[in-house]
């Protein structure tokens, strides 16, 4: 067997990179919930207009619940996306923060290596 048989297999082989995809899932997730939101919101207004233009024709009582219905799910899908939008948004202040700090530290030991090899 070779060495690289008897190594083990590791999902991800460094911080630096589980850093990166996790930062590229992020972004993914915020981008949806931002899509998300501005389809919600313009199912919503054409809810609104249509409510306004049957109006003066008269609504039955199952139509109104129905409309009512609706804009409840699409104002509450809204309010789930902007809540899904602002933790995303919360983590990848986070994840750069560390993001940061690894390359900092990864060229503290770079420097520190260099010194050691001079000597």
């Amino acid at each position: 067997m070779t060495e690289k048989d008897n190594q083990e297999v590791y999902p991800v082989r460094t911080l630096h990179e589980f850093l990166y995809q996790v930062e590229h899932e992020t972004n993914r997730f915020k981008r949806g919930a931002v899509i998300s939101i501005i389809i919600s919101a313009v199912m919503l207004a054409l809810l609104a207009f249509v409510v306004y233009e049957l109006a003066p024709r008269g609504f039955t009582v199952s139509g109104f619940v129905l409309e009512v219905v609706l804009a409840a799910f699409l104002v509450y899908s809204i309010y789930l996306m902007s809540f899904q939008y602002r933790f995303f948004r919360k983590w990848e202040k986070r994840l750069n923060r560390i993001s940061t700090l690894e390359e900092k530290l990864m060229t503290e030991l770079s420097d520190e290596n260099s010194a050691v090899d001079k000597n």
